[in-house]
């Protein structure tokens, strides 16, 4: 398996465990379910032409994911992620909404956080061709250097299916067509 890189800077992370508490430390999923089966459709892309050798994948799957940022319009200088397409502008309004809805804050932190997030976990579906599964996700969050790995072992547990939760929920709009996958994934790796 193939693991992600992180494309937003570390100054974002400290942001995170925020997100995260918002997001619902207490089990609650990070935007309610019904809104999961409501994202925006995309355009399909083609698959990677397969071929006998693995090299050959690899390159396909390089070319996706470099098709998949610029498609995203995703900054390559390592400038923290801002919504610019339809998709990534419905996906925060809709985290943001059921953050405030919480009584939470928003901020253009929390924007570049969730867009990377997303998008780190529709890069790992795409470099490991798009076969995803609940050990695929545990694996993305876990090694992830986004989530925060101090506080006890329950706060530590929330925080890695929060993270996970959030991450997946991104991915339906950033990556729709793996969406499913990734949903039935984080029930395989953290249950409903």
């Amino acid at each position: 398996m193939i693991r992600t890189s992180v494309r937003a800077g570390g100054a974002i992370a400290a942001s995170l465990v925020g997100l995260l508490l918002l997001a619902g430390c207490s089990g609650a999923p990070a935007a309610p379910d019904a809104e999961r089966s409501q994202k925006p459709s995309a355009s399909a892309k083609p698959s990677p032409k397969s071929s006998s050798d693995p090299a050959d994948g690899l390159q396909d799957a390089f070319a996706e994911r470099d098709a998949f940022f610029a498609e995203q319009k995703f900054p390559t200088d390592g400038t923290p992620p801002r919504a610019t397409t339809p998709a990534q502008q419905e996906l925060v309004k809709k985290q943001s909404d059921w953050v405030k809805s919480q009584g939470g804050t928003w901020s253009d932190k929390d924007e570049s956080i969730l867009l990377a997030m997303a998008s780190d976990t529709c890069e790992t579906g795409i470099l490991n061709g798009h076969k995803i599964d609940g050990a695929l996700l545990k694996q993305t969050i876990v090694g992830s250097p986004m989530l925060p790995k101090n506080g006890t072992p329950e706060q530590k547990a929330a925080l890695e299916k929060n993270f996970a939760d959030v991450s997946v929920f991104g991915a339906t709009y950033l990556c729709p067509e793996d969406g499913k996958a990734w949903i039935a994934a984080f029930g395989e790796a953290y249950g409903k």
